[in-house]
């Protein structure tokens, strides 16, 4: 194998350098570093993580409105391209007991972003929550891959609602508080991913 030795490569003239041909491939070996800080790079499969924030909350809140309000579960994200993808990862811990239903869906700033598909007089929640025993909190987890083409701050957040407007819906805290050790409260997490376009 032959070996060649230079400080630099510049084009004999006009200002592209092409390396070989097509169908080769290029090692770099282990240890090398590949240092392009500075440089526009092109070309390069997208899917790469460029950049993640996550937001824990450990209080309580609670709802009786019939419309979607936020829990407080919220994480800003300014993606460095229009053409980045924002993967959002939630897990609300929520008690509620109305037979009229609740549940929760995400916002991106004030937008309901992952709600189910309108059907007849159902509601639409991005989860639909169950009527759990009344002194247990549910995880309602959620995911969803935005695509929102802007390079500008974006919060994301959780929001909540009783589709009936009486009962209360809590965050973090079982329906029913009893103050024993056998009962407990809960914290909630969201965590949004700057994925490559």
């Amino acid at each position: 194998m032959s070996e060649v030795k230079v400080d630099k490569i510049s084009p004999r003239s006009g200002t592209t350098f092409t390396l070989g041909d097509s169908g080769d491939t290029f090692d770099v070996p282990s240890g090398a570093t590949l240092d392009v800080t500075g440089a526009t790079v092109t070309g390069l499969s997208a899917g790469k993580v460029l950049q993640v924030v996550s937001s824990h909350k450990s209080d309580t809140a609670s709802t009786n409105s019939s419309t979607f309000v936020t829990t407080g579960i919220e994480v800003s994200i300014t993606p460095s391209a229009t053409s980045s993808k924002i993967f959002i990862s939630a897990s609300p811990c929520i008690s509620g007991v109305s037979p009229n239903g609740f549940g929760v869906c995400l916002l991106r700033d004030t937008t309901e972003i992952n709600l189910g598909d309108a059907d007849s007089s159902l509601t639409r929640y991005g989860v639909v929550g169950r009527e759990v025993v009344q002194y247990n909190v549910d995880v309602m987890a959620m995911t969803y891959l935005d695509s929102p083409s802007s390079t500008s701050s974006i919060t994301y957040k959780v929001a909540f609602r009783n589709s009936s407007g009486s009962d209360y819906v809590y965050l973090n805290r079982p329906y029913s508080r009893v103050d024993l050790s056998s009962y407990g409260t809960a914290s909630s997490t969201i965590t949004v991913m700057e994925i490559e376009g």
